[in-house]
């Protein structure tokens, strides 16, 4: 039987792990984020559009710092190092790791489409319906609607 700690351990690099019917599936994540700080305005006018006050010069400096630490380890992990070597960088990967978590906690850009609002329920003319038949009758004066007919005495005698 394994211990969590230790299976937690071995685990913490991954992204996700998730189990269908048969065979274990691990997924890393994709970490080149670069391409989010390409085009500043878009990435401001996000942050705007979600009332989010995130300084985003310190967090591209905070996830560049990250990127240098991160492309030294996979270059020490690939290249026959000493395992002391990868150590260290791996701990100065892992003390850098606020700049990969706050990048990754940047909400997804808004779609042009997203941005125009549209009906999202059709148009109902059972109103107009109901008041044709004598079934519903608006006071605008004072703001009320009055039901009437077989419905509503069912629903009276009922209280």
């Amino acid at each position: 039987m394994f211990s969590l700690r230790a299976f937690v351990r071995r685990m913490s690099h991954l992204a996700a792990r998730y189990t269908g019917q048969g065979d274990v599936h691990v997924v890393d994540p994709n970490v080149d984020l670069r391409y989010i700080f390409e085009n500043a305005g878009r990435l401001r006018r996000s942050l705007e559009e979600r009332r989010s006050d995130i300084n985003i010069a310190d967090l591209k400096e905070k996830y560049e710092k990250w990127w240098t630490k991160y492309e030294a380890w996979t270059k020490a992990s690939k290249s026959d190092q000493s395992k002391e070597t990868l150590s260290a960088a791996k701990k100065a990967l892992r003390d850098e790791q606020a700049g990969l978590l706050e990048t990754l906690a940047l909400p997804n850009f808004v779609h042009e489409v997203g941005k125009q609002e549209r009906p999202m329920l059709k148009p109902s003319k059972h109103r107009d319906y109901l008041v044709q038949k004598g079934h519903m009758r608006v006071d605008k004066n004072i703001g009320v609607v009055y039901l009437v007919g077989y419905p509503v005495l069912i629903r009276n005698s009922l209280k």
